[in-house]
C-alpha cells in the first residue's frame, strides 16, 4: 500500500505541470505551413480537443455533440484519408447507451442486422455525421508535440487522446507506462475482394482439409456484399510461428505487400500457403478473387493497457480512449473503443453541465493528478473493462493454440479421414491451371457417375423384364 501511494505521488509531481513549458525540441508546426485557409478557419475557443479522427475518436466526439449541442469540439487527424479497411465483427452490446440520433440509429440497425462492417465504411458514416453536427475535422495534421495544444487552445477543458496504439498523447502525458503488455499470437492478415457474393470457407470440411495441407490455422471473415460494386470484402488471418512472422514484419497496415506486384518481397513459404488457400476457394467454393485487391500484412495479437487512463493538472483533463487506452485482439478493440467512447461522452457531458471542480487525487493507478470525479468514474470503468477483456483474450488465444495443435497433429496421423486426395492436393499447388484441371477432373467424375447411374437404371429395368 505504501509503495502504491509513493508511486501515485510521484506521478502527481510529474504531471502537476504537464502543460508547463519544457525544453523545446525540434517539432513540426502544429498546422501545415502556407495553409492560411486552414489556420484562418480554426476557432481557438473550444471546450474539447480530440487527437485522432478515426472511428473511435469521431464516435466519441459526435456523441458529446449530440448530447450537448453547445459543446465546442475540434478533431485532429494525422492522415488525409483513413487507411484501414478491414472487416470488423460488431456486437450489439457495443451500441448500448449510444446517443439518440437518426444516423446513429440507422448505423446501429445495419450493424446489428449484419454484425459486420468495414472500418472505412464506419469512418465514412461518422465523418458525415460530424460534418452535419458542425464538428471541424482538421487533416492532415501531425501533432508531434501535444504541449502546443495548450498554447493554441488555452481554454480547452478536456484533451482526448484517440490516436491509436502508438498514441503520442499517452507518450507525452502518461510516459507510455503500461499496466500489462501480453503478446498472444503472430498473424499474417490477407485482405482482398471477391467478385460477386462469396461465402465462408474456413468453417467447412474443405477449409479444414486445406488448413492441414497449409499446416497453419486460418480464420476468415466475409464482409457484406456490395451489390453496386459487385464485390465482397474478405479478411483471412493465418496463425503463424514467430519465425515466419519475422520474415514479413515490414508488411504493415499502412504499407502492406500488394499482390501480384510485391510477390518477390513475400517469403516463398508464406506465398505458397496463401496461394493454396486462394486456389482452394477458387476450386471448391467458386470464388473469383480480384488479384489486384490482395494486401498482406504481418501483425502481432497483443493485449495491453496504459497504466493510467486519465490525468489532470487542475485546469485541463487528459483522457485516453480506444487503442490509446488499451487494446485486445479478436475484433474486440473496435467494440471496446465504442463502449469506452460512449461512456466517456456521458462523463464529459456530465462534467461540462456541472462544471465540477477537480477532486483530490485518489490513490488509484488509473488516475494521475487532480481530475473531476466524472473522469475518475471513467477511469475505473476502463480499468474494469480492460481487465475483463484481457482474460477473454487469453482464453481465446489458448483456444487458438489448441486448434493449431490439433490441425497440425491431425495432418500427420496415418488414419486421417478428412483429407484431400493426391490429385486434389496437386490442384491446390498448381496455381493458375488449378481451375481448369479441377473442372476437367470434375467432368470426368460427373461423366463416370452418370454412366454408372445409367448402367444401374438399365440393369434394374432389364432385371424386372426378366422376371
Amino acid at each position: 500500500m505504501v509503495s502504491d501511494m509513493t508511486s501515485d505521488l510521484d506521478n502527481v509531481n510529474v504531471t502537476s505541470s504537464m502543460f508547463a513549458s519544457k525544453e523545446p525540441k525540434p517539432v513540426q508546426p502544429l498546422f501545415p505551413e502556407n495553409n492560411e485557409e486552414m489556420t484562418g478557419e480554426i476557432n481557438t475557443e473550444v471546450d474539447i480537443v480530440v487527437v485522432g479522427g478515426g472511428p473511435v475518436g469521431l464516435w466519441t466526439a459526435v456523441q458529446i455533440k449530440i448530447r450537448r449541442p453547445t459543446t465546442r469540439i475540434i478533431v485532429f487527424e494525422k492522415y488525409e484519408e483513413y487507411r484501414r479497411s478491414h472487416v470488423v465483427i460488431f456486437e450489439p452490446s457495443s451500441f448500448e447507451e449510444a446517443a439518440e440520433h437518426q444516423l446513429l440509429q440507422k448505423l446501429k440497425s445495419d450493424i446489428i442486422q449484419d454484425k459486420k462492417m468495414r472500418t472505412n465504411d464506419l469512418e465514412n458514416v461518422l465523418v458525415s455525421l460530424a460534418n452535419e453536427l458542425g464538428i471541424p475535422i482538421l487533416k492532415p495534421v501531425n501533432i508531434s508535440n501535444p504541449l502546443q495544444l495548450r498554447q493554441q487552445f488555452p481554454n480547452a477543458k478536456v484533451l482526448i487522446g484517440a490516436d491509436g496504439a502508438r498514441s503520442i498523447i499517452r507518450d507525452t502525458f502518461f510516459k507510455n507506462e503500461f499496466r500489462y503488455q501480453d503478446n498472444l499470437q503472430y498473424l499474417v492478415e490477407i485482405k482482398y475482394e471477391a467478385e460477386g457474393p462469396t461465402k465462408q470457407y474456413a468453417n467447412t470440411v474443405g477449409g479444414y482439409k486445406t488448413m492441414k495441407v497449409m499446416e497453419v490455422l486460418v480464420t476468415e471473415v466475409v464482409g457484406r456484399y456490395k451489390e453496386e460494386e459487385n464485390k465482397t470484402p474478405v479478411t483471412l488471418r493465418l496463425v503463424v510461428k514467430k519465425e515466419l512472422y519475422d520474415k514479413c514484419t515490414d508488411a504493415t497496415f499502412k504499407n502492406p505487400y500488394r499482390m501480384p506486384q510485391d510477390n518477390e518481397r513475400v517469403d516463398p513459404e508464406l506465398l505458397q500457403k496463401i496461394r493454396i488457400w486462394l486456389n482452394a476457394k477458387k476450386l471448391f467454393s467458386n470464388e473469383k478473387v480480384i488479384e489486384e485487391s490482395i494486401k498482406i500484412t504481418a501483425t502481432k495479437l497483443d493485449a495491453y493497457a496504459s497504466k493510467a487512463f486519465v490525468a489532470g493538472d487542475g485546469v485541463t483533463t487528459v483522457v485516453l480512449v480506444g487503442d490509446a487506452a488499451f487494446g485486445v485482439p479478436f475484433f474486440r478493440s473496435m467494440n471496446n473503443g465504442l463502449l469506452s467512447g460512449t461512456r466517456l461522452s456521458l462523463e464529459v457531458v456530465a462534467y461540462l453541465n456541472n462544471d465540477t471542480s477537480p477532486s483530490e487525487m485518489r490513490l488509484s493507478d488509473s488516475v494521475i493528478g487532480s481530475v473531476p470525479p466524472q473522469f475518475a468514474n471513467y477511469a475505473r470503468y476502463v480499468k474494469r473493462l480492460s481487465k475483463t477483456e484481457r482474460v477473454v483474450a487469453s482464453v481465446k488465444s489458448s483456444g487458438l493454440d489448441v486448434a493449431n495443435w490439433y490441425t497440425d497433429t491431425s495432418a500427420k496421423v496415418p488414419w486421417q479421414v478428412a483429407k484431400w486426395n493426391e490429385d486434389e492436393i496437386n490442384a491446390l499447388y498448381s496455381g493458375e491451371l488449378a481451375q481448369e484441371e479441377y473442372e476437367y477432373k470434375s467432368s470426368l467424375k460427373k461423366m463416370s457417375s452418370t454412366m454408372s447411374d445409367s448402367f444401374t437404371t438399365s440393369w434394374s429395368s432389364n432385371k424386372k423384364k426378366l422376371k
